[in-house]
């Protein structure tokens, strides 16, 4: 199942994200002529990089994401003190999110501690004019994180710089089976992305987060080397999904797949904002590594879109300028039915159904005069409505049983 682009615009890139220059390798050269190093010079300055304790690289935090050193445990060096740490990227690219004039990949960039995860999105964003290219690499910052071990899915809570580690994630993270840890990112406007982490980190993991059997350097004040958060953060919950199928690259596929057992059209609760072959206003199964397995009604009215389903509305929103795509954050819904209307709060462009919410939207199902509309405000004096097909409106009726 290929997917089709989901874009971001040139002016979120700016305004929510600070330039950083181009992840790569560490380049040298050396003219001809000119002398050797000396072996004793070399040992020196590989010593001078690496902690005499444990044998382990020692970065600098400001720019750890500029390390040449990936997947296995480092020292990182920063301010706050001294800390052990494993380093993860995903390259750009492992999402691509182009329009005709707007080339961006989307990566990860983690750092992983017992005081705590470290996260940012890097994108890379091209703007062409003919055969001319610029060329510039945001930094974008992530907002929230859900990390899945297996089968638990923990949502950590951010201080800061940091998504705080507690002692049940660490002793998840420590036992962490390689190929089975994934990370959702929430980045504003409205933009998840979910991404794996690689093999090799997730077995220094267990490195990182096993209790500590070596004198530590004493942080300094208000920095801890143990887990911290405890019982103040939530439990992990458990979500068991079958795998999601994959259709061969050049076989004559249809729009979808349907369930076996159900019959229902299949959709990825990850990149449905992606594609176009979705199966609007039609019953379907939705099934999401973090979310589970769950039914919902996809619709759309124009640059609205909405995953309609019994726990959540997921909501996106782009608009065309010119030849740039964007998309919307959604501070909050409002959707009226003959006269009232339901205001649903929520964040990263997800609104939860309560009780209450779920019998607003039956009821509507069950009034053949209803013509519903969602609304939500642009400006402060400004609100974009929207149209619920009929097809959809009826299938509130199951949904919201």
């Amino acid at each position: 199942m290929s997917l089709k682009p989901l874009y971001l615009s040139i002016t979120i890139a700016i305004a929510s994200a600070a330039s950083v220059q181009a992840p790569g390798f560490l380049l040298t050269s050396q003219r001809a002529s000119a002398a050797p190093i000396p072996r004793t010079t070399q040992q020196k300055a590989i010593a001078a990089t690496t902690d005499p304790q444990t044998g382990y690289p020692l970065i600098t935090g400001e720019r750890w994401d500029k390390s040449s050193v990936w997947f296995k445990p480092v020292w990182v060096n920063s301010p706050e003190g001294k800390y052990l740490a494993v380093l993860d990227k995903q390259k750009q690219g492992s999402l691509r999110l182009p329009s005709i004039s707007l080339v961006s990949n989307l990566g990860m960039y983690s750092n992983w501690s017992r005081n705590g995860i470290r996260v940012y999105a890097n994108t890379q964003s091209q703007v062409c004019f003919w055969a001319l290219c610029s060329t510039s690499y945001p930094r974008l910052q992530v907002d929230a994180i859900e990390v899945k071990i297996d089968d638990q899915v923990f949502k950590p809570q951010r201080e800061g710089d940091r998504f705080l580690v507690d002692a049940e994630l660490a002793q998840a993270l420590q036992t962490a089976t390689p190929g089975k840890a994934i990370v959702r990112m929430y980045l504003k406007p409205g933009v998840t992305s979910t991404q794996p982490i690689n093999d090799e980190t997730v077995k220094a993991w267990a490195t990182i987060y096993q209790e500590p059997t070596y004198q530590e350097p004493t942080p300094p004040s208000g920095m801890s080397a143990l887990p911290i958060g405890g019982a103040a953060l939530p439990n992990a919950r458990v979500v068991a999904v079958q795998p999601f199928p994959k259709l061969p690259s050049d076989s004559s596929a249809p729009r979808w797949v349907n369930d076996p057992q159900t019959g229902l059209p299949l959709v990825n609760g990850t990149t449905w904002r992606t594609r176009q072959n979705i199966p609007w206003s039609r019953l379907a199964l939705v099934r999401d590594e973090f979310d589970g397995e769950y039914r919902a009604v996809f619709s759309r009215d124009g640059a609205f879109a909405g995953s309609w389903s019994r726990n959540f509305v997921d909501v996106f929103v782009s608009t065309r300028v010119l030849t740039v795509q964007s998309v919307s954050s959604v501070p909050g819904l409002m959707i009226s039915v003959g006269g009232q209307t339901l205001n649903l709060p929520g964040e990263f462009n997800r609104f939860p159904i309560d009780d209450q919410a779920a019998r607003f939207l039956y009821n509507a199902s069950k009034n053949p005069l209803a013509k519903p509309t969602v609304s939500y405000f642009v400006s402060k004096n400004r609100k974009a409505t929207y149209d619920v097909d009929p097809t959809t409106v009826k299938l509130w009726g199951i949904i919201y049983q």
